[in-house]
């Protein structure tokens, strides 16, 4: 470890880093590929994609019923 802390510092910075990443990759996750929001009620698709319920049946009954995903 260099006596200015440069190594300390860049512990740090990695730390906030991965941290950062894994946020951005948990609010991917959360957020409903048909409102952008994050979810509200998630439901999951045989193909594993998730929506909002009340989005998944919105599209459902605007595109009656069709069986392909919303993305």
């Amino acid at each position: 470890m260099a006596s200015n802390g440069t190594s300390s510092n860049f512990s740090t910075n990695t730390t906030q880093t991965t941290s950062k990443n894994k946020d951005d990759i948990l609010s991917e996750i959360l957020t409903c590929g048909i409102c952008l929001s994050r979810m509200s009620l998630p439901c999951c698709l045989p193909c594993a994609h998730s929506f909002c319920r009340g989005c998944l049946l919105g599209y459902a009954q605007n595109n009656n019923m069709n069986t392909s995903t919303p993305i």
